[in-house]
């Protein structure tokens, strides 16, 4: 009975093996190869735009600075994570389109605090859903330049800033 009971399981993790080896690859780095780094659709740190379908796939390059296991990889400095999986990884080829820069990546992994400050107000509108009017602000950032300056709503700016400053002294 326990013989018939491990040769269904050893079939059974057969048969998974079957399906999924073809999947796997084996891949390996050796040091000083650049690599990218595959960014979750889901990631804070390194989402770079207001749809997560549409960000970069991949953030880097990366150079490997050692392998510490089979499959675990060390970068030569990473403000990300200090340890890279292997199936994160691909190699570094001449095309660089789909790319975070490193100067995109919002949040260092060890900080707590917003990833930038507002600086100044540089113009206000509203905006109107449905049934909903809002008050926008066009905020240049302190750690970017003018260019970059993005539409931001009032309450978002209120609940993360609240000691910012929003409205003039003269009431506008």
């Amino acid at each position: 009975m326990i013989e018939h009971a491990k040769r269904s399981i050893r079939q059974s993790q057969d048969r998974a093996r079957h399906y999924a080896d073809p999947h796997r690859r084996d891949v390996q780095f050796s040091a000083g190869e650049k690599v990218y780094l595959r960014v979750p659709v889901d990631s804070k740190t390194l989402k770079s735009g207001v749809c997560a379908k549409l960000s970069p796939r991949y953030c880097g390059p990366f150079t490997i600075s050692r392998r510490l296991g089979e499959i675990t990889y060390e970068p030569h400095s990473s403000k990300v994570f200090p340890v890279f999986r292997v199936s994160q990884l691909r190699k570094a080829l001449a095309r660089l389109e789909n790319l975070v820069e490193d100067s995109v990546l919002v949040l260092p992994l060890d900080s707590q605090q917003p990833p930038h400050e507002p600086e100044e107000i540089l113009d206000s509108r509203e905006t109107q859903t449905r049934h909903t009017l809002y008050k926008e602000y066009l905020v240049k950032w302190n750690d970017h330049p003018v260019e970059n300056a993005t539409w931001e709503r009032g309450s978002v700016l209120r609940k993360i800033f609240p000691n910012f400053v929003l409205e003039d002294q003269d009431g506008s």
